[in-house]
């Protein structure tokens, strides 16, 4: 019998390859590595066709421990990676990725020089195990550097487990997350995180099991069943405190004195907290919004490669996918116990006061904050908890996104050559140039919108991924967001001596979706045409672009002298600007200059009201695209406004790109007056 990590339940020994079953026709490096100019670092490889992975049984149960070993892999030369020192070794799950044939990678084990792991915890059916291998780095030699080389193999994974094998996998996590403390920066433990991680992925597969109608159970021990019903009743709330102990555990690494060290585990804990989130409670949930930003914040002074980015994407992408409904039911819960009759209703608290669900640490500080009042003002007050914890988790999640692409510049060479990943919910690309190719003009270009990819259901929807980048919704077929800089910069940065040595980074990010914007304006977007010389007060506007944000680490600051230092090009929603009719305007707008996004001099986005220029008015609706410049970085979209008033109604919204109907669900329930405020 195999060995089991809990219990004594692991498959029984058997071929590589049972009876009737075969291996995969070969074994893949998938994506491919990413190239530079020819100038990047070639990944491991493995010396034979077989053999570069394998398992000790083909099959057995979802609770079972299977054996797998990586052999045969060697660095492709003794300077593919300058300086590397070993192999490292990442074990988990592969996740086909539609007809892509890229795939997501949940690790159950971050990246170690150990090359065998027993793996448990695996979802129903036929599953594909990977490996996948990278170089150490000499100054941080458990710090994986460069491209990966992946190998995978197929088991079969059954069902059939014991009550007794679901209790005992309950009991050992319940034990863990009881000797978990809330660890600070000088005791977090970089094991622990691993563990961690492991330990998450083995209770989403109990879960899974148990929720499952094929899920019998074999004891016909009255009693046993009922010890059996109150551990599986006890899933949520551990989930909730192992996400918790996820959490804390890497934020508390990520502000200690080893916060590079532990950029592994973290990475791939990360890929834990999305595993872990739809099983937690919402105070979970909560809790992963008000940390992200503080467990990615040691990416922007680290080298991040791209591989290391599907870790943070996919969490960053379900905060988006499920950000409304938890907006709703936050600020909801918060209302409810607030006082009064606990409607959201009504908002009749009596207490007067309020304070954040998460004490006020991290972005979420504000998370249902003023959602009651002694007065009674149910309804402004509920409007405000809904803007308030829109911000927050947009702050959330662009924040991280800042860090994230800033480490990724610090990896890339200056080349030119842009790393680009994107989702259903986030898009981003980055490129470094040298001073002279600045000169010649810097432009980052990233899709739209991406095409939404079904995994499935099941337990696995939350995988960490890359997809392919297409056009969907109401954007032009193959829309693009394009950035270009001033080729006036590259004679700038030569005569900056960081930006000379360093190269200039420019990193461009993408929200598809601006609903969560418009909520965190508090569900009217007029605020925007503020500005506008020819806007009437109290006539329609509309949010009809993805939200775009640009930033120049190293860009030197007599770059801010220049009047047009940044020309952008953004798509427009097609059936907005239809429904806009012929005395429809567009304006490109800058959100720092409304305080509803943070500036931040380093990476060239100033705190001073920008010139902001629109281009093309008028005829966007024609060329479906509105293109202007600007004299700083930031963050921009487009608005639609009618200068006579005439247009639609409301104040708010755009049309294809409404307030997630949770949001208008919650809106109804707070007021007529505030209904009015949102109907798009």
């Amino acid at each position: 019998m195999a060995p089991s990590v809990y219990g004594g339940y692991g498959p029984k020994p058997s071929p590589v390859y049972g009876p009737g079953y075969s291996a995969p026709p070969t074994y893949s490096t998938y994506p491919p590595p990413p190239t530079y100019g020819g100038k990047s670092p070639v990944a491991p490889y493995c010396t034979t066709i077989t053999g570069c992975l394998t398992v000790n049984a083909s099959s057995g149960g979802a609770l079972d421990a299977f054996n797998l070993t990586a052999a045969n892999w060697v660095a492709a030369s003794p300077s593919a990676v300058k300086g590397a020192a070993g192999l490292l070794y990442e074990f988990g799950v592969a996740t086909p990725l539609g007809m892509s044939g890229n795939f997501g990678y949940t690790p159950y084990r971050p990246y170690s020089p150990a090359p065998s792991f027993v793996i448990q915890g695996l979802p129903v059916g036929l599953v594909d195990l990977y490996v996948c291998v990278r170089s150490a780095g000499a100054a941080t030699p458990n710090q994986p550097v460069g491209p990966r080389g992946c190998a995978s193999l197929r088991i079969n994974v059954t069902s059939e487990v014991s009550e007794r094998q679901v209790m005992d996998q309950l009991s050992a996590i319940a034990a863990f997350t009881s000797v978990i403390n809330s660890p600070n920066a000088s005791t977090a433990s970089i094991a622990a995180i691993v563990v961690a991680v492991e330990v998450s992925q083995r209770l989403a597969a109990v879960a899974a099991l148990t929720n499952s109608s094929s899920f019998v159970g074999n004891s016909g021990n009255s009693s046993m069943n009922a010890m059996y019903n109150s551990s599986r009743a006890s899933i949520p709330g551990l989930a909730t405190g192992l996400l918790q102990d996820v959490v804390d555990l890497s934020a508390a690494a990520a502000g200690g004195p080893s916060a590079a060290a532990a950029t592994t585990a973290t990475l791939a804990a990360f890929g834990a907290m999305d595993t872990l989130w739809p099983l937690a409670s919402d105070t979970g949930r909560n809790l992963v919004v008000s940390r992200v930003s503080v467990i990615t914040a040691p990416l922007a002074s680290q080298q991040v490669a791209p591989e290391d980015a599907e870790h943070v994407v996919g969490l960053l992408t379900t905060i988006l996918t499920d950000g409304p409904d938890l907006v709703i039911a936050t600020v909801s819960a918060y209302a409810a116990s607030s006082g009064g009759n606990g409607t959201t209703a009504s908002g009749n608290s009596t207490s007067g006061g309020s304070s954040s669900t998460n004490g006020g640490d991290g972005n979420m500080g504000n998370m249902g904050n003023g959602t009651g009042n002694g007065n009674g003002n149910g309804n402004g007050n509920q409007m405000q908890g809904l803007s308030e914890a829109a911000n927050a988790l947009l702050v959330a999640v662009s924040d991280s996104s800042a860090s994230l692409t800033r480490g990724l510049l610090n990896g890339a060479p200056a080349d030119g050559t842009p790393v680009r990943f994107a989702t259903a919910k986030l898009t981003a690309a980055v490129q470094r140039a040298t001073a002279a190719l600045a000169a010649a003009g810097v432009t980052v270009s990233v899709a739209a919108a991406t095409v939404s990819v079904n995994q499935g259901s099941g337990r696995h929807r939350h995988s960490r991924h890359l997809i392919a980048s297409t056009s969907t919704g109401d954007y032009a077929a193959n829309a693009q967001v394009s950035a270009s800089l001033n080729p006036a910069v590259g004679g700038l940065c030569s005569s900056d001596p960081t930006c000379a040595s360093a190269g200039l980074g420019v990193a461009l990010t993408v929200l598809p979706d601006p609903s969560l914007l418009l909520t965190a304006l508090g569900g009217s977007a007029a605020a925007l045409a503020a500005n506008m010389s020819d806007y009437t007060p109290g006539s329609s506007v509309q949010l009809v672009s993805p939200i775009v944000r640009v930033t120049a680490p190293g860009l030197p600051s007599t770059a801010f002298s220049l009047a047009s230092l940044l020309y952008l090009d953004l798509p427009v929603n097609a059936s907005a600007v239809a429904a806009g009719g012929s005395t429809a305007k567009r304006a490109l707008v800058r959100l720092q200059d409304f305080n509803v996004a943070t500036a931040d001099a380093s990476v060239g986005v100033s705190a001073s009201r920008s010139t902001t220029v629109t281009s093309n008015s008028t005829t966007a609706a024609a060329e479906r695209v509105v293109s202007g410049y600007s004299n700083t970085l930031g963050d921009f979209v487009v608005i639609q406004y009618n200068s006579n008033g005439v247009g639609q109604s409301g104040s708010g919204g755009a049309a294809g790109q409404s307030l997630p109907s949770a949001l208008l669900a919650l809106t109804s329930a707070v007021g007529a007056v505030v209904l009015g405020a949102l109907l798009l």
